[in-house]
């Protein structure tokens, strides 16, 4: 079998009622659309908007701009009265959260 990594892989059932679209994206993700087979509407084909469709949605699931924030539980809430975020001071009951890790592909490992 041809090594299709990268690529995308489509298979399309078209039935009189639904056509069915498969699509294997280039990350490995599997991707399942059923569309009416005739919904002139909306599309002129149902197989070309079913791959239209796939092209068109983000090619990640990786979000910017996001945090991994982690407060430990080893059977009851660990809390502080006091906390620094971005220089700003606040004093007040609060669970202990700690941001470990911060978006844009930062990696966390465990040893």
């Amino acid at each position: 079998m041809a090594d299709t990594k990268g690529m995308f892989d489509f298979a399309i059932d078209r039935g009189g009622t639904f056509t069915d679209v498969f699509a294997r994206l280039a990350d490995g993700r599997e991707r399942v659309l059923k569309l009416l087979s005739r919904d002139p509407q909306n599309y002129k084909d149902a197989p070309t908007e079913g791959i239209r469709r796939v092209l068109e949605e983000p090619r990640t699931n990786r979000i910017e701009g996001t945090s991994t924030d982690v407060s430990r539980y080893a059977g009851r809430y660990e809390h502080v009265f006091e906390a620094t975020t971005a220089g700003v001071t606040l004093q007040a009951p609060q669970l202990d959260i700690n941001t470990v890790a911060a978006g844009s592909g930062s990696r966390l490992f465990f040893r």
